[in-house]
């Protein structure tokens, strides 16, 4: 039957019609609107609580409403004006409230969410994880408690060269990554690739100059000759330039 086109199968029939030019699955309302939660006084915890532990997709929404938690209300209607004034896909909406409603369903007042806690739930189900960090942060229930991921690294990967030339890329390091009045913030992948592109230079420089100020163009030049592809684009990039090179350098 196969070979003679004889087994075709066919979708069993829709139990409701869509209409012309709709496909998928349609949108859900949006949350009803709500307003900052009316709070009174609190007792704050004498001790830390233990990072906890979250499952995803604990709570279903396809099959009931969000559960009753005027915080979890109120973080609802900012993701979803969010996601009006952003664009955010139907996928990404669905994803983001789950994300929310694991975290939230049966948040107190007081309590602070630890990113420690769900970070990994939420990178491996592909949500933005700023975006939630961003949401909570809006009610300043997010507790960020991640370790520095660029400074550690930073001083492990510049060890090697001479201290002057080592503190000054370490200190262009977060201004890259945070940003400035003359320097937009970069990823941190971006830094490493960056400061991984410039340690080369500083290890050849280290053994004839003393500071960075004393690396003269003809040392850039000498260094840059020497690289060809991909190695030769990174480093000659303005960031890699800003990173690496003094100002008698540029």
């Amino acid at each position: 039957m196969f070979f003679a086109d004889m087994d075709r199968r066919t979708a069993r029939p829709r139990a409701a019609p869509r209409p012309y030019g709709a496909k998928g699955r349609p949108l859900k309302p949006p949350p009803p609107p709500a307003a900052w939660p009316v709070t009174g006084w609190i007792q704050p915890p004498l001790l830390d609580a233990e990072v906890r532990s979250y499952r995803y997709a604990a709570i279903d929404l396809r099959h009931g409403p969000a559960p009753d938690n005027p915080w979890l209300a109120w973080v609802l209607h900012l993701a979803h004006t969010n996601a009006e004034a952003r664009g955010w896909t139907p996928v990404t909406r669905r994803g983001m409230q789950r994300v929310l409603v694991m975290l939230l369903a049966d948040y107190q007042e007081g309590d602070l969410i630890r990113v420690s806690g769900f970070a990994d739930i939420v990178v491996r189900r592909c949500t933005n994880l700023d975006c939630v960090i961003e949401i909570l942060a809006t009610l300043a229930v997010v507790d960020d408690d991640r370790p520095a991921a660029l400074e550690p690294w930073l001083h492990a990967k510049l060890a090697h060269p001479r201290p002057a030339h080592s503190a000054r890329c370490a200190a262009v390091g977060p201004v890259l990554r945070d940003g400035g009045p003359h320097v937009r913030a970069r990823r941190v992948e971006t830094v490493r690739g960056y400061v991984a592109a410039t340690v080369p230079a500083l290890t050849d420089w280290a053994w004839h100059r003393e500071h960075l100020r004393e690396v003269t163009r003809r040392d850039v030049s000498t260094y840059l000759d020497r690289l060809h592809g991909n190695p030769r684009q990174t480093a000659t990039t303005p960031c890699g330039r800003f990173s690496a090179g003094p100002s008698t350098a540029t």
